[in-house]
């Protein structure tokens, strides 16, 4: 138990003060006696040098309030711990809780919104994480809607289905469990697993993980497992499985299990139909 500093009452005006009435004080100011005094303090009490005090001598007990310090004053001011959340006291804080106590949105930037449990929107602008368990790391006017669904970053982007995922770019879309990396318009959507890396206005959609790499303005819309490659204008139609288009323009795949390696207006039109390379080529056969 600490000690307390006795005597007061016997240093007088007139009387002789005793070494024992100002060695208490020497001891609890000094630490020189190794005990611990507790020691009150009435008025403002200012302190020149630095300040310390022992990590074990803290309470960690929770508290409802903080010290917080003005260093224009070098005033200590106690404050309630929901001051810290209020946006009403601006400069406390980067962070602030959101339309409930389970989610986070930037206070000093940006008019971010995080609307559902668990949702977090840590910087940019005007971005909307309006389902539970999501988040948009930055960028402008990002929007993810459905559950456990991630945007980096990027303009415009809208993440709609569950566990879709958009890494950046521009006005991207991503449906249920379908990633787009980057690039710009693009759109993984249909019934799960669609993958758009790059480019511009590809569409890997209608069925599930359908892929396309890059290039610009392709169509991965068939029935699963479709993939295309790089170029532009190519399209694998509605419907089909296992179709391949690994790069070239104006490619089509009709039929399930049909290639076309390269080239420009070439079909293949037949399952199983295999085209390498070429220009206007149309391959009919069947794998029979």
């Amino acid at each position: 138990m600490a000690k307390v500093l006795n005597y007061p009452s016997q240093i007088q005006q007139g009387e002789i003060v005793q070494s024992w009435h100002v060695s208490q004080s020497v001891e609890a100011f000094s630490a020189a006696s190794q005990q611990d005094y507790d020691i009150s303090v009435s008025g403002s009490f200012k302190v020149t040098g630095s300040q310390f005090i022992k990590p074990d001598g803290l309470l960690t007990t929770g508290q409802c309030q903080v010290v917080t310090y003005n260093p224009t004053t070098g005033q200590l001011f106690r404050a309630d711990t929901s001051s810290i959340q209020a946006a009403s006291t601006p400069g406390l804080e980067v962070y602030r809780t959101g339309s409930s106590d389970n989610n986070i949105v930037p206070e000093k930037f940006g008019c971010n919104q995080a609307s559902a449990n668990f949702a977090v929107v840590a910087g940019g602008q005007c971005n909307t994480a309006s389902a539970a368990n999501v988040f948009i790391g930055a960028g402008i006017n990002n929007t993810a809607s459905s559950a456990c669904s991630v945007i980096g970053g990027g303009s415009g982007n809208f993440a709609s289905g569950v566990c879709s995922f958009i890494g950046g770019g521009e006005r991207n879309k991503a449906g249920k469990q379908g990633i787009v990396v980057g690039g710009v318009a693009n759109t993984a959507s249909g019934l799960c697993h669609n993958i758009v890396v790059g480019g511009n206005d590809n569409h890997a959609a209608t069925g599930l993980y359908g892929v396309i790499i890059g290039g610009s303005t392709n169509r991965a819309c068939g029935g699963a497992y479709d993939f295309i490659g790089m170029g532009a204008l190519n399209n694998i139609k509605t419907g089909t499985v296992n179709a391949t288009i690994i790069n070239g323009s104006y490619n089509l795949v009709n039929a399930n299990y049909g290639f076309v390696g390269s080239g420009q207006y070439n079909s293949s039109s037949c399952d199983g139909a295999f085209i390498g390379n070429g220009f206007c080529n149309i391959n009919l056969s069947t794998c029979g």
